[in-house]
C-alpha cells in the first residue's frame, strides 16, 4: 500500500479494500462478497490464489489462468 501511495495510484483518504479467494466456481456468495467490498471501497483489489497455493490448501476446479480471466471479466 505504501508503494501505491508513493506512485500516486491512490491517496491516504481513499478507503482501500482487498478481498481474496480461490474463486474456483464463481457462485452467489462470491458475487455478494464482491458487491459488498465494492460498496465499502474507493479502491478494491481482488486477489486470486495461485494453483500452487491451492494444491496445498484446497482444490480449485479451474486453473489460475481461467480463474483470473473469469474474475477480470466480472470485475473489469
Amino acid at each position: 500500500i505504501k508503494t501505491l501511495l508513493k506512485i500516486g495510484l491512490f491517496s491516504h483518504h481513499e478507503k482501500k479494500v482487498i478481498t481474496y479467494d480461490a474463486f474456483g466456481l464463481l457462485h452467489w456468495n462470491h458475487i455478494k462478497l464482491l458487491e459488498r467490498a465494492k460498496e465499502l471501497a474507493d479502491y478494491l483489489m481482488v486477489a486470486i490464489s495461485t494453483d500452487e497455493f491451492n494444491s496445498k490448501n484446497k482444490k480449485a476446479y479451474h486453473s489460475y489462468k481461467h480463474r483470473k480471466a473469469k474474475q477480470y471479466a466480472v470485475n473489469g
